[in-house]
């Protein structure tokens, strides 16, 4: 499974999380009224924390992999034996839940940012209106061949699909270990009745690809909005066990 580490999103014991969108949204806010900027500010608050909880959520999977795989014995049936233990399968079957849950959230809260940035002044504070990655349109020719090359890539449809599975329409999420010579994790998400209906889930794929798109996506959208100079305003978020820190331009 993919590290948090490896690509420096854990460091120092900080999960450290940055976005130019929110920075972007943030410099911008500041020139509204007082009331559009405190409810920007908080849209931006809510991303990072959605996002904080999906990545936690994934670090906790990791870890408890990580252990299985370093369960001293080579017996291939033992360790089987103990990632089938209830605890055990409890803890990888919520936090995954957990984890797409609150990746598709932390994209819906970008997506209510994104609208922000183009409607500025006339972005309706109404936080029972807002968008959705899978709702969300432009007028402008460019940010919306960027918003539908992104919602476009099977990465970004799986979230969207198993997200709706795992919310709507009656789906499980079943977790084994498939190798027989290395412990992987291997996920399928099932229909609760209809077990015939099953769709594979790797989730340090899913985050490694998500990573990289969700990263090209905001500077591809900044770089279309932003009219600072070409300078891009970066917002960090900084989270551990104690600390929830927030840096905003």
């Amino acid at each position: 499974m993919l590290s948090l580490k490896n690509k420096r999103i854990i460091n120092n014991d900080f999960l450290c999380i940055k976005s130019e969108i929110c920075g972007l949204a943030s410099v911008y806010s500041k020139q509204e009224k007082s009331e559009l900027n405190e409810f920007v500010k908080n849209l931006i608050y809510s991303y990072f924390n959605n996002y904080k909880q999906a990545l936690f959520a994934y670090e906790i999977i990791y870890e408890l992999v990580d252990r299985i795989k370093l369960f001293e014995s080579t017996d291939l049936e033992n360790l089987k034996l103990l990632f089938k233990d209830v605890d055990n399968a409890i803890i990888i079957t919520d936090y995954t839940h957990l984890f797409i849950l609150k990746m598709k959230s932390s994209l819906d809260l970008l997506a209510c940012l994104i609208e922000y940035l183009l409607k500025r002044s006339d972005f309706e504070i109404n936080e029972y209106s807002l968008t959705d990655i899978g709702k969300l349109k432009t007028n402008d020719d460019n940010i919306t061949r960027i918003i539908c090359d992104f919602k476009k890539n099977e990465t970004i449809k799986e979230l969207i699909e198993n997200r709706n599975r795992l919310s709507h329409r009656g789906y499980l999420i079943q977790s084994t270990i498939n190798n027989t010579s290395t412990i992987e994790l291997s996920q399928k998400i099932e229909h609760g009745i209809n077990i015939s209906s099953r769709y594979d889930f790797n989730i340090s794929i899913f985050l490694t690809d998500y990573i990289d798109l969700l990263s090209n996506f905001e500077k591809n959208i900044t770089k279309n909005i932003n009219t600072n100079d070409g300078i891009v305003p970066i917002a960090n978020g900084y989270f551990n066990d104690y600390v929830n820190k927030y840096e905003l331009p």
